[in-house]
């Protein structure tokens, strides 16, 4: 155990050679799991290294997410729910590459010459990035990147401001418009794009990767506020009062409609899943089929899932961090099967999928979203017997 132990620790310092990754990952393949949460104990709930401050490839990383803390607490919860859930040991084999990429990631810088042996990959992929095209009520179309920083308009008492930190903000003007004209903007991000929207309300919207959320300029008086979106979005809902009562918000897909008052979720409704999940953070929303009429109470911790061919709405625990770790940039998949883990690489990465001779495989893994696609699949390939390669573009699976 003890040379267990030292070889865990070389990995994480990023000095195993492939060979001794290999041994590793085939140790706790077979073996109890006993071993690997021990492990797991004595080295990656330490305290931050000694010689943290002067290890300035480390900072830039923890400054750039500026979540060091979180992640920290957010990997021991994973943990804990993979050890109390009785996955299998190959389940636990891929939980461990994906600790012990995260691991080196935040120790050391990962050595591109590792990746995907054999070098089956001619070129690599780098991560998303703000990028995606405001659409305004005239039509007209603008470019968001990370050159964005000024103010587009002032329309109907509103400012639009747009800055390179990848935010639109929309600003009402102490005296508005008497024009009751209700006028509709659309945000879209493309493939390999994210951006964030603060509505006029003070609502903030965080759109993932190829999604849309088309919203009025300004919410008129007397009436509910209603959004529209496509894909997948974070809710942060602004409490309105008006004429002493609190103004409801709604977030309309094609086949439901959520409506909260004041609260955080997360809406995944794209339209090349089979699936529409409403995952509450706080406060109580109602799901509300279109099909059936029949609306379902949400509170924290709880997912709503509306799946094809089935009309109605089926509730479930969840843990809330699986869905919502994309907002905070990372992937976080939890007993999830390689289709839908690939479905969200591609989003991310702009890429295609082939998604002949998959393997049914389910996969726990905690990775950031600033990593290049080669790491991810590097990961993969390492917790499974499967090869990938990219190909005009597209991932491809050699088995």
């Amino acid at each position: 155990m003890q040379e267990l132990s030292q070889l865990f620790k070389r990995y994480l310092n990023n000095q195993c050679t492939p060979e001794e990754i290999r041994m590793l990952l085939d140790y706790f393949n077979v073996n109890d799991n006993a071993d690997l949460k021990l492990l797991i104990e004595e080295q990656l709930y330490a305290e931050v290294p000694a010689d943290f401050e002067e290890q300035p490839e480390v900072i830039a990383v923890f400054r750039k997410t500026d979540r060091y803390l979180q992640q920290q607490l957010f990997k021991k919860n994973f943990l804990q729910r993979v050890f109390s859930s009785g996955y299998t040991k190959y389940a636990v084999a891929a939980s461990l590459a994906g600790i012990l990429l995260m691991g080196g990631l935040f120790y050391s810088h990962l050595k591109k010459s590792d990746f995907l042996e054999g070098k089956q990959l001619a070129k690599d992929v780098g991560p998303g990035t703000n990028k995606g095209i405001l659409t305004l009520a005239d039509g007209s179309s603008i470019v968001l990147d990370a050159n964005s920083d000024t103010t587009l308009l002032k329309k109907a008492g509103v400012s639009i401001k747009v800055t390179k930190e990848g935010l639109v903000v929309y600003q009402v003007a102490d005296q508005q418009s008497e024009s009751t004209e209700v006028l509709y903007n659309r945000i879209t991000t493309p493939k390999g794009g994210q951006y964030t929207v603060i509505l006029s309300d003070g609502t903030k919207v965080m759109l993932n990767a190829s999604s849309s959320l088309r919203y009025p300029l300004t919410f008129p008086l007397g009436v509910g506020r209603k959004v529209e979106l496509n894909g997948e979005g974070f809710f942060d809902v602004e409490k309105v009062m008006e004429n002493g009562f609190r103004k409801s918000f709604s977030v309309e897909t094609p086949t439901q409609i959520v409506e909260v008052l004041g609260t955080h979720f997360n809406l995944s409704a794209y339209d090349d899943d089979l699936v529409v999940k409403t995952t509450l953070v706080s406060g109580k929303v109602n799901v509300y089929s279109l099909a059936t009429k029949e609306g379902k109470i949400l509170n924290p911790g709880e997912q709503s899932v509306l799946t094809a061919g089935d009309p109605f709405i089926h509730v479930k625990k969840v843990n809330v961090e699986g869905a919502t770790a994309w907002k905070d940039g990372n992937f976080m998949f939890e007993d999830l099967y390689l289709k839908d883990i690939l479905k969200q690489l591609s989003r991310w990465y702009d890429v295609e999928v082939d998604l002949k001779n998959l393997p049914e495989t389910r996969y726990n893994i905690f990775i950031s979203r600033n990593e290049t696609l080669s790491n991810v699949l590097r990961m993969l390939e390492k917790t499974g017997n499967i090869k990938f390669s990219l190909i005009n573009n597209t991932i491809k699976i050699n088995r």
